[in-house]
């Protein structure tokens, strides 16, 4: 979880996690699989990467199916070729599902008629099915199966958010840049009745922005994302991570994202392929039901002799 929190790509993630893994275990050797991904609710895009572990099951909304095709690699914390990952757009109402082997596994039976199994439980029609009976209709006829390990499944419906949600517009790394900004968010905010948020908007982005000035010479892309809370994003072409900085009574810069970290509910960083993103989340107002669901999920985790756990 700590590592997740730095936002590096899947790939990267688990590249670490393994490394942590072969440190811990010079005396006692241990490993475990690993499946992770991230979607971006935003352009519908999904970044997957695998250690050791089954492949994720893909349901589209038509109810055909594939195994995700993610580059093999040796489970966490014992092999030592480079983990990598997939990038795949996701239709809306797509089902990704992932489990671990004591699902589909037993022994004395190919694993390729477990995951077969798997698929024809979640075919046509699952979609659009609520996720607990999924998840329930998947463990049927495993529970009395004491030959099986621990079982854990994670279901999500994913779905982009809608484009009346978000918005972005590029700037120029110029010092009228803040400025520019504070005024191009004033009309989505008041859009999405979002006007008692307006003074902090205001101030965190003209805070983001400025440090992207500061410290790029290509263009400054500026998104809000309305998703559960109000996101705050900069973009810019330079790969060094902001850093929070104790300025000094005399200082006249560092203060940013003091700023923004006393204002925000949290804020963070991640790079892309071009440069970084900062961005920061502010808490909406009760009571403003216009925020959409972006998606549901179910989880169900049973050890053996336990009873199953649900988590909508």
């Amino acid at each position: 979880k700590t590592l997740t929190m730095l936002e590096l790509p899947p790939a990267e993630t688990l590249q670490r996690l393994d490394d942590l893994m072969h440190e811990l275990g010079e005396l006692e050797p241990h490993f475990a699989t690993c499946v992770y991904a991230i979607y971006d609710s935003v352009d519908g895009t999904c970044e997957v990467a695998s250690a050791g572990h089954l492949p994720p099951l893909l349901v589209r909304p038509d109810g055909t199916s594939e195994f995700l095709d993610v580059s093999p690699a040796p489970p966490l914390g014992i092999g030592a070729s480079p983990i990598s990952s997939r990038t795949l757009r996701i239709e809306d109402g797509s089902l990704l599902v992932m489990y671990t082997d004591g699902l589909v596994e037993k022994r004395n039976e190919d694993i390729d008629l477990g995951l077969a199994g798997l698929r024809t439980i979640l075919g046509p029609g699952s979609p659009h099915e609520p996720l607990d009976d999924l998840c329930r209709r998947a463990l049927a006829g495993v529970y009395d199966d004491h030959q099986r390990d621990d079982i854990a499944i994670l279901m999500t419906r994913l779905r982009r958010i809608g484009s009346d949600r978000h918005v972005s517009w590029n700037l120029l790394p110029k010092l009228t840049a803040a400025r520019r900004a504070r005024s191009l968010i004033r009309r989505p905010l008041r859009q999405w009745g979002l006007t008692d948020l307006l003074p902090a908007a205001e101030l965190v982005v003209s805070e983001l922005v400025t440090n992207a000035v500061r410290y790029t010479q290509s263009k400054i892309s500026l998104r809000l994302v309305l998703e559960g809370g109000l996101f705050c994003e900069v973009l810019d072409d330079s790969a060094a991570p902001p850093r929070l900085r104790q300025a000094g009574e005399d200082d006249e810069r560092g203060r940013g994202l003091q700023v923004v970290s006393q204002i925000a509910q949290r804020w963070g960083t991640r790079r892309t392929g071009s440069g970084k993103v900062v961005w920061c989340e502010l808490a909406v107002p009760a009571g403003r039901s216009a925020i959409p669901v972006i998606g549901d999920g179910a989880a169900i985790q049973v050890g053996q002799g336990e009873p199953a756990a649900v988590a909508p």
